[in-house]
């Protein structure tokens, strides 16, 4: 398996369908070619939704921080677990590191 680490970019996967549940809600990921569905809560939500591949996990991180400033110490730990989890469960992509310039 993949290891996460701060400089991992994450995308979403062609094979996922997401619904939000409503504001501070959450939402749940389904899996489409398994069929099975994934509930997450609201800030996974807000993490599913900035999965767009521009981001690296320090970064994820770091705009969490912004929109909820009381998040705890060991965050970016937290957002490593959330991802590794999408991605044994096949929801999200590790996308190839920027080549160095």
């Amino acid at each position: 398996m993949a290891v996460i680490d701060d400089k991992t970019r994450i995308k979403k996967g062609p094979q996922v369908a997401a619904q939000g549940l409503g504001a501070s809600e959450g939402g749940v990921l389904l899996h489409l070619k398994s069929g099975q569905y994934h509930g997450v809560d609201n800030v996974g939500w807000v993490i599913w939704g900035l999965l767009d591949g521009s981001r690296d996990v320090a970064e994820l991180a770091d705009e969490l921080r912004h929109r909820f400033p009381n998040a705890p110490d060991q965050l970016t730990d937290d957002v490593k677990n959330f991802i590794q989890g999408l991605l044994e469960r096949e929801l999200v992509e590790i996308l190839a590191p920027n080549p160095e310039v």
